[in-house]
């Protein structure tokens, strides 16, 4: 494994030359070690991954990492939006409820065929949010879902990235746009935030 530097960004890394089907436990501090310096841990090359392969990498790396984040199995509220039509449109993997499968439209996914996105509105409005149906650039935090708090890391895997042109994205209103590629995941840092922090 080799780790270098996220290209043209203050923070973050990226981790080479890693199976996480197969990871030693030399890696698995390496990465550990990578996320609490670096934050963000880019691993590319892992579209051959089972759902049931990325949930054991997860929870080698963080074991205390169970999530009660839309379990639609025994979150009451998550099973009665799921009774009453599933607008959201996010979806558990039958085989592996450890993995959530968001983005929009038909799919059909190891043995999940349903409509991602639900009814609501499609991403990529010039004011958009990662929140489907626009409005203004939402920052949140899954970890608050976990069963234990401070939730350490989070894990997000693309199967397949969104087609077609990229967006400008007015976050803060204040005529300094961000350029959004189709799919883009952006990424705040708390430790950098806090550094910028004045005494006042």
């Amino acid at each position: 494994m080799h780790l270098q530097p996220l290209k043209d960004a203050p923070f973050g890394a990226v981790a080479s030359g890693l199976d996480c089907a197969s990871i030693d436990s030399a890696s698995i501090e390496a990465i550990r070690d990578a996320l609490h310096r670096d934050q963000v841990v880019v691993v590319p090359d892992q579209g051959h991954l089972t759902p049931q392969q990325e949930v054991t990498f997860y929870r080698t790396v963080y074991p205390e990492g169970t999530s009660v984040w839309r379990d639609q199995s025994a979150n009451p509220w998550e099973r009665f939006k799921v009774e009453q039509g599933n607008q959201a449109g996010t979806y558990q993997i039958p085989s592996e409820p450890g993995v959530l499968v968001l983005g929009k439209g038909q799919i059909d996914h190891y043995g999940l065929t349903v409509m991602l996105g639900g009814d609501r509105a499609a991403y990529g409005a010039a004011s958009g949010s990662q929140v489907l149906g626009g409005g203004v650039m939402q920052w949140h935090i899954d970890g608050a879902f976990y069963g234990h708090a401070p939730g350490c890391y989070t894990q997000m895997r693309c199967i397949e990235a969104p087609e077609g042109e990229g967006h400008w994205l007015d976050y803060l209103g204040d005529n300094n746009p961000l350029w959004c590629p189709p799919g883009a995941t952006a990424f705040a840092s708390g430790r950098i935030a806090y550094k910028l922090m004045n005494d006042q």
